[in-house]
C-alpha cells in the first residue's frame, strides 16, 4: 500500500521461491498472508488457521517465528507504519512548513480514493484492541509520537502561534480525514481536512504574502501527485 498491502501471488503450498531460504520464505509469507487479511477483514474476524492457509504454513511456523497471533498483529501494523513513514519521508521534511502540511494532506487525498481502501490500520486496529497491554498497542504509540512530531515540526517550520494546540488540532483533521472518508463513504473528506488545515494557518501563522501562499499550494500539490 501503503494501508493496503500488495502480496504478488501468495502461494497456497508451502515451497519457498527459488532463491529464497526457506525459513525466510515461510516467515515472509505468513506476514505477507497477514497483512493482506488483517486489513481487508479486521483482526479479529479473521483467525490464523486462515493465514497459515493462505500462506502455506503451519502453525509451527507462526510460534517458530511471530510467537503467537498477537505478535503477529504487531508484526503487521509495524511493517504498515514502516512503509507509511518512509512514503511520507519522501515527500515531505519538517523543514517544508506550511507546504509540507498541505503536501501530507494531499497524500491523504490519494491515499482515500485508492479502490482498496479500508480505512486508517491504526484507527482500526485501536477499535478492536481494546487492552493497552496488547504488543500492538506499543507499535500504535510509536507511530501516534511520530505523527504527532511530524505534525508540530512542520507547524514549528511555519511560524505558527500556540504550537500545541494547533498541533492537536491538525492531528484531529488528520484522524478526521480517514475516518469520515470510510464512514460516509466519501473520499472528499480528505480534501475538507486540507481546507480547513489552511484556513487554521492562514489565522495562526504569520501573514505571508498572496505570491508565496499560492506557490506552496502549488509545491503541495505538485509533490502529492509524485
Amino acid at each position: 500500500m501503503v494501508y493496503t498491502v500488495k502480496v504478488g501471488g501468495v502461494k497456497t503450498r508451502g515451497r519457498p521461491a527459488k532463491g529464497i531460504a526457506p525459513e525466510e520464505s515461510v516467515a515472509g509469507r505468513i506476514l505477507d498472508s497477514a497483512c493482506q487479511l488483517f486489513y481487508k477483514e479486521g483482526l479479529r474476524a479473521t483467525g490464523i488457521d486462515r493465514v497459515l492457509s493462505q500462506a502455506g504454513a503451519a502453525k509451527a511456523s507462526l510460534y517458530a517465528h511471530f510467537g503467537s497471533k498477537d505478535d503477529l498483529v504487531a508484526a503487521y501494523l509495524e511493517r504498515q507504519a514502516r512503509e507509511w513513514r518512509a512514503l511520507v519521508e519522501e515527500r515531505v521534511a519538517p523543514a517544508d512548513g506550511r507546504a509540507g502540511l498541505l503536501r501530507l494532506f494531499a497524500m491523504l487525498g490519494d491515499l482515500v480514493r485508492r479502490g482498496d481502501f479500508r480505512g486508517c490500520p491504526f484507527l482500526n486496529a485501536a477499535s478492536e484492541l481494546p487492552d493497552l497491554s496488547h504488543p500492538a498497542r506499543a507499535v500504535m504509540r510509536r507511530q501516534r509520537e511520530w505523527l504527532h512530531g511530524l505534525i508540530r515540526g512542520l507547524l514549528s517550520a511555519a511560524g505558527v502561534r500556540d504550537l500545541d494546540r494547533v498541533s492537536r488540532a491538525v492531528v484531529a483533521l488528520y484522524d478526521g480525514a480517514l475516518a469520515s472518508s470510510v464512514l460516509d463513504a466519501d473520499a472528499g473528506g480528505a480534501a475538507a481536512a486540507e481546507f480547513a488545515v489552511e484556513q487554521l494557518l492562514e489565522v495562526t501563522a504569520p501573514p505571508s504574502s498572496p505570491r508565496r501562499a499560492r506557490a506552496a499550494r502549488a509545491g503541495a500539490r505538485h509533490r502529492g501527485a509524485r
